[in-house]
């Protein structure tokens, strides 16, 4: 069956049609999207500045409790010095028959007490200096960052090596320096 139409219309025939669309009242909505836009993002730059705030804090308390752990290494270093000369000094008293066992004894715990305080306070740097660097490595981005385990690891390994002493002196301080220098370069 073929369509049904006039015969006085040739074959030819053709035609157009034109919808058009004039936004004159349409209650504000560009303007309100755009305006929407831009509320979303001065949010997000200042979600952004947060952030970066709260990285700074961290990396910047890391640090300072990093430094105070240093500087604790020296006093109980020196501490355990002084109550190694105190334990000898009761031992030859004892030995010589001027002290009592219980002044032996006391010697005998201090500097037991100064060993155990030493041997924390290395632990307590070894462990801030770790803290840090994971703090520097990245920040974390999302549930599934790759550079946040990558740098870790990185971050991990570079102080192990660098708080084992080089040739018997202490370049913890220094290398540390030359640790916390490098991640802030490269993130």
């Amino acid at each position: 069956m073929a369509p049904v139409r006039d015969n006085n219309i040739r074959n030819w025939y053709g035609a157009v049609g034109v919808n058009i669309n004039i936004p004159v009242f349409n209650g504000f909505l560009y303007s309100a999207r755009a305006q929407a836009a831009d509320l979303q993002t001065e949010l997000n730059r200042q979600k952004l500045a947060g952030l970066r705030n709260n990285i700074a804090r961290d990396v910047r308390t890391s640090w300072q409790d990093t430094g105070r752990a240093y500087e604790r290494l020296s006093v109980t270093q020196q501490l355990r010095e002084q109550a190694g000369l105190a334990f000898d000094l009761a031992q030859s008293r004892y030995n010589l028959g001027l002290g009592s066992i219980v002044e032996f004894s006391q010697a005998d715990l201090q500097k037991t007490e100064a060993d155990i305080a030493d041997t924390d306070a290395k632990y307590q740097y070894r462990l801030t200096q770790i803290v840090l660097a994971y703090t520097i490595s990245a920040p974390e981005v999302g549930p599934t960052s790759q550079c946040r385990g990558e740098a870790a690891l990185r971050s991990f390994r570079m102080t192990r090596f660098f708080m084992q002493p080089a040739n018997g002196r202490d370049t913890g301080r220094t290398d540390f320096f030359r640790l916390v220098s490098t991640f802030a370069c490269c993130c």
